[in-house]
């Protein structure tokens, strides 16, 4: 998915650089389930295939959010909205003209391969495993042929993508909140690429963070939600987070990898109610990459929050 944003806008530059003296024009089509949560993937490589704006408009939920490869890792955690998808694979599908110029004509054919799916537990929703699911690509690749001489293919690659079943994912007009049905909320990107970007990031952690301290701070009020926050982003192996804690209860806290392993737990016993400051990996070898920190308090809902983390 890394060349479907870089393409658009820079196709007249690199296509000279992918010139393929014998062409493929398609990828064979690999089969995947077509019910259950990796149907929702397959649709969407369906859709690429067939050059099927509206289909892929149809399984992207209306919280989406693609954590695509950039050079800005804070960049990387926000992700782009549904929005930018579309218009991405309309350029790709369609062709792209500025002022005039054409930048990127329509290509002769397209295709997407999907292989290897697991599926796996969505750290973003551990209580909810029947309605979310983060499931594994382990080789994801497009490919594009502009003509008889130039085709641009990506290298296969691990993508970690979020699904959601239609009775509770937010939806566009249109599309069906049926418990049936499966939508992808989340896509991130070259998995094994960003980290090992992430491992050369040396020194570089995001901002300064504030000081911590072995006390919460003093706030004129509580909070009222159980939460929690990366103090930087991309964050140290260290992994600080600032929790809000309402209560005094005994708090736990879980850091999970993208691909749903619960990598640490950390129990705080009956903490004061406010701010604090604390190290969520501590305890573990936590490596550059994606990973999910989860707050739980008594029956609170959990607070969860994606941290991205350098070395």
């Amino acid at each position: 998915m890394r060349g479907l944003r870089v393409i658009a806008a820079l196709c007249a530059l690199l296509l000279p650089a992918l010139t393929n003296a014998n062409p493929v024009s398609d990828y064979p089509n690999t089969k995947q389930p077509v019910t259950g949560p990796a149907s929702a993937i397959e649709a969407y490589a369906q859709a690429f295939r067939d050059r099927n704006s509206a289909g892929i408009d149809a399984v992207l939920t209306a919280d989406y959010t693609f954590h695509g490869m950039t050079l800005d890792f804070k960049q990387y955690a926000f992700g782009s909205v549904r929005k930018n998808e579309i218009e991405t694979v309309n350029n790709i599908f369609h062709g792209l003209t500025h002022e005039g110029v054409v930048i990127f004509p329509p290509p002769l054919s397209v295709s997407m391969t999907v292989d290897g799916v697991r599926d796996n537990i969505d750290p973003e929703h551990a209580d909810s495993t029947e309605q979310y699911r983060m499931l594994t690509v382990t080789r994801l690749g497009f490919k594009i042929v502009k003509d008889s001489s130039v085709t641009f293919d990506s290298a296969p690659s691990v993508h970690m993508i979020q699904v959601v079943r239609g009775d509770v994912a937010q939806l566009m007009p249109g599309q069906t909140a049926d418990a049936k049905r499966w939508y992808i909320r989340r896509w991130f990107e070259d998995i094994r690429g960003l980290n090992a970007r992430l491992g050369e990031k040396k020194g570089e952690c995001g901002d300064e963070p504030a000081a911590e301290s072995g006390t919460p701070s003093s706030l004129p009020t509580l909070p009222n939600v159980l939460g929690v926050r990366a103090l930087t982003n991309p964050a140290c192996a260290a992994m600080r987070v600032q929790l809000e804690l309402p209560g005094h209860e005994d708090a736990r806290v879980q850091v999970y990898d993208v691909s749903g392993r619960l990598v640490n737990e950390r129990k705080l016993r009956a903490p004061e109610p406010g701010m604090q400051s604390i190290d969520a990996g501590a305890g573990a070898q936590i490596l550059p990459g994606v990973y999910w920190v989860r707050v739980e308090q008594a029956k609170r809902r959990p607070g969860v929050r994606m941290v991205v983390v350098a070395r």
